[in-house]
């Protein structure tokens, strides 16, 4: 607080400076789902290989992706994610995703 004005201090700055010392960035929260993408194997980590529950997971995490990186998902994103479907005993899995994509 010592760089702003004596007539600042106050509730509203000092909220403002708490906030940003708690609140992670965009880019830590995003660590975090990618770290998911990289360690996820259906065989594993979904009991049963329910690949409808695969999906909603999946689904949910892009969308976090998506909003946390303003609308853009990186090529490696996908890639990644075809390399998690390739970890399923599942012969044939039907398998949909509604993964909003960007306009561009």
């Amino acid at each position: 607080m010592l760089n702003f004005d004596l007539n600042a201090y106050g509730g509203p700055l000092f909220l403002k400076l708490l906030l940003d010392q708690v609140t992670t960035t965009s880019e830590a929260n995003l660590k975090q789902p990618i770290l998911i993408i990289d360690i996820y194997r259906i065989k594993i980590s979904c009991p049963g290989e329910e690949i409808s529950k695969v999906v909603d997971v999946f689904t949910a995490i892009y969308e976090n992706i998506v909003s946390l990186s303003n609308g853009e998902l990186h090529i490696d994103s996908v890639k990644n994610l075809l390399k998690v479907l390739q970890t399923t005993s599942v012969s044939s899995p039907s398998m949909i995703f509604s993964i909003p994509c960007p306009n561009n």
